[in-house]
């Protein structure tokens, strides 16, 4: 394995949801309350019957895998979940796709990411965001969520003080996986793509960060994420179980630059890792 070693880091940009932001008791409750919600009301559109199964949400999440990752990104992230939506909903009504209306995929997307009652920040995660810029680090935030949605999210939870800037995706024009959403972010907030750590929980959407040099954190907060080493251009990615590694792992790049990979958490990864 190839050690790397980049300049100091300059500036720590967060994704948001699922990062900063998690789904109250769990992701899998959350999601399989909300759409349960929705695939009654289609069905009752639709008048047929419908009863969940045993194992429903577990079912649900094996389902929003298989569909998300057999549907390719666009630039238009609120169209995409809501064709993945109305794929999983016709999948677990037993019906064609076509019987459900693309508005029904994206109410469930809009409810998903928009309402912060369905919330709630990780334990200690205003603590490390005040170490990070005692640390001397800039504070920002790049994500897919409409800004109309994320800002009274991060002002009911009290972190988006924290941040000099809040950019999405409906603002730059240019969602991530694409590395341009990085480009520019960074140039936003005016710092080199390898004096950013961006830190994020998703390989498929946040991986990319490291194509144009930048540090990447992803935060493994339910232990299954899967990185391969896979070949091709390979570069240094960072996992961690939860903020207290973070911030750890903050206090030593304070101290010096990062050289290549210290731990058996620390794993290289190629742009075919695509593992979720």
């Amino acid at each position: 394995m190839d050690i790397v070693t980049s300049p100091r880091i300059e500036a720590m940009v967060f994704d948001a949801m699922f990062t900063l932001l998690l789904a109250k008791g769990s992701r899998r409750k959350m999601m399989a309350k909300i759409f349960l919600k929705h695939l009654r009301r289609i069905a009752k559109r639709l008048g047929i019957k419908f009863r969940p199964s045993k194992g429903f949400a577990r079912r649900l999440m094996r389902i929003t895998k298989r569909v998300r990752e057999a549907t390719p990104p666009t630039q238009d992230y609120g169209r995409d979940w809501s064709r993945v939506n109305r794929r999983i909903a016709a999948e677990m009504l037993g019906v064609s796709e076509e019987l459900v209306l693309m508005e029904e995929g994206l109410a469930i997307h809009q409810e998903v990411l928009s309402d912060p009652d369905h919330y709630e920040v990780p334990r200690n995660i205003r603590e490390m965001l005040k170490l990070a810029k005692k640390l001397g680090f800039r504070l920002a935030i790049a994500s897919n969520q409409n800004e109309a949605d994320l800002l009274p999210m991060l002002a009911k939870h009290k972190i988006g003080d924290f941040f000099e800037k809040v950019l999405c995706s409906d603002k730059l024009g240019i969602c991530k996986p694409d590395p341009d959403f990085f480009k520019r972010a960074y140039a936003e907030i005016g710092v080199a793509s390898e004096s950013v750590c961006y830190i994020g929980n998703s390989i498929r959407n946040d991986l990319s960060a490291a194509w144009i040099g930048s540090r990447v954190v992803l935060i493994d907060y339910d232990g299954g994420l899967k990185i391969n080493e896979t070949g091709g251009g390979l570069y240094l990615v960072k996992v961690v179980r939860n903020i207290e590694e973070l911030c750890d792992w903050l206090g030593e790049q304070a101290k010096s630059p990062i050289k290549g990979p210290a731990k058996a958490s620390d794993a290289a990864v190629s742009r075919r890792a695509v593992n979720e």
